[in-house]
């Protein structure tokens, strides 16, 4: 596991107050060749640290927004696991403690698109015993920042989130 340094956040801070931040002005700011900076983003990559990503907002984009508690038999767990990655609805999927075996966040086109992967997709995986689902209404906050050492949320920059 690689392990981040002061640089590295640096870095990593630069890129979310602007994704578009050319190696050079990222050099600049850190002190490093445009060499080293190129070579610590493959890094960051390559060991799948960062991700470049673009975030959909799913009211100024039209979709619906939901998250569904799933809950699964254990000993189909894997296959359930495998069928859940290859739905394009899914954008975020994990195991969890409590309540379901695991948590999903979907977007869709509309409430019928909504049913349509409940009934027709989620439903149908072997594995799976049930479901619930919530429509999320309003995004509040939207943050990938890392926890610092007593574990509250660090904020490596300023960023802005969704406005409704």
């Amino acid at each position: 596991m690689t392990s981040l340094d002061a640089v590295d956040r640096q870095i990593i801070a630069l890129l979310r107050s602007d994704v578009r931040r050319s190696n050079t002005d990222i050099a600049r700011n850190v002190g490093l060749t445009e060499g080293a900076v190129r070579r610590r983003l493959a890094r960051l990559l390559d060991d799948n640290i960062i991700r470049p990503t673009v975030y959909i907002n799913p009211s100024r984009a039209g979709l619906l927004h939901a998250v569904i508690g799933v809950d699964v038999e254990l000993n189909r767990l894997d296959e359930v696991i495998s069928h859940i990655s290859e739905f394009p609805e899914v954008t975020y999927a994990v195991l969890t403690t409590g309540l379901h075996d695991m948590i999903l966040m979907v977007m869709v086109r509309s409430q019928e698109s909504l049913l349509a992967f409940i009934r027709d997709k989620l439903a149908q995986v072997p594995g799976v015993r049930g479901c619930e689902t919530a429509v999320t209404l309003k995004t509040i906050k939207l943050t990938h920042d890392e926890p610092n050492q007593s574990g509250a949320l660090e904020v490596l920059a300023p960023h802005g989130g969704f406005s409704p």
